[in-house]
């Protein structure tokens, strides 16, 4: 893909929390990485910023009405959830909100970065195909004909 670096935002309230899980994701040089700490912030970034995929712990989806309203910002952003705890309870509340992605905590750290990626391209695609293409010409409309009306 020519769009790279993906833009992936990590967001949660707990800065040794973000550094993990932005951590899997440094070395990989088609992703740049932008920690969000509030969760209330993150609607707001996401409509400036336009991220591939943001990335979160379960403070993410705690409020379904976040991921909505970050897909109605950026509607082609993947949105994955790592819990701290593999709790049903997360599980549970991740599938409410629709999210692309939920792993436990004990995932490979090469396995969330091959998740992200993927992600952010699949999210290049669908934008590449929503962008009005440059082959098409706009269609014109045209102008009644000069004396059009005098006839009827």
């Amino acid at each position: 893909m020519t769009n790279a670096p993906f833009l992936t935002m990590i967001v949660g309230s707990d800065a040794d929390a973000r550094r993990r899980l932005a951590a899997p994701l440094a070395h990989d040089p088609s992703l740049r990485v932008l920690e969000v700490d509030d969760v209330d912030a993150l609607v707001a970034l996401a409509a400036a910023n336009a991220p591939h995929v943001v990335l979160g712990d379960a403070s993410l989806v705690a409020d379904r009405e976040v991921v909505r309203a970050v897909r109605r910002v950026a509607a082609h952003v993947g949105i994955v959830v790592q819990t701290h705890d593999a709790m049903l309870e997360d599980a549970v509340l991740a599938l409410r909100a629709r999210v692309d992605e939920f792993f436990p905590t004990s995932l490979e750290p090469t396995r969330l970065a091959e998740v992200v990626l993927g992600l952010a391209e699949h999210a290049q695609r669908r934008r590449d195909l929503a962008a009005p293409s440059a082959l098409e010409t706009p269609r014109e409309v045209s102008a009644p004909a000069a004396g059009a009306d005098a006839d009827a």
